[in-house]
């Protein structure tokens, strides 16, 4: 008993966390899938290539814990590419990491501090923007 909150304890202070559902899937239905584990490997990183007004110094800032990954992927709407890429504002600080699921499958993610975010595995990205996270760290949403 000791060891297992020893162990829990070693994963929650290094970024890796596990047995929450979250909706990812190969298509756009949805499916509801438990992860085995999140790590965090990016946080406060900083995109050039997005055009937006914030520093690298600014970005240092933008730290997500995995709990906050794990609400994202929760409350997150699935969103077409364009949307994400066109519609919905960008921002330049990021934090990013992997994921992978009790059935074996991997993958990578990526949320920006403006709510976005996509989710890469072997079936492909998908886009997601989550108006409903609150995580102090988060642009204020659309519409707030």
């Amino acid at each position: 008993m000791i060891r297992a909150i020893c162990v829990f304890i070693y994963f929650c202070a290094h970024g890796a966390y596990g047995g929450e559902e979250i909706a990812v899937s190969n298509d756009d239905t949805g499916i509801v899938k438990k992860t085995r584990s999140v790590t965090i490997t990016v946080n406060g990183g900083w995109e050039s290539n997005i055009s937006g007004h914030e520093s690298p110094e600014l970005c240092k800032k933008f730290i997500l814990k995995t709990d906050d990954v794990m609400e994202f992927f929760r409350y997150a709407e699935l969103v077409l590419e364009r949307r994400y890429e066109h519609d919905l504002p960008a921002a330049m600080c990021y934090a990013e990491g992997e994921i992978s699921f009790l059935d074996g499958e991997q993958g990578k993610w990526n949320i920006d501090q403006a709510r976005r975010g996509f989710l890469t595995t072997k079936h492909g990205t998908r886009y997601f923007y989550c108006d409903k996270c609150r995580a102090k760290n988060f642009a204020p949403a659309n519409g707030e």
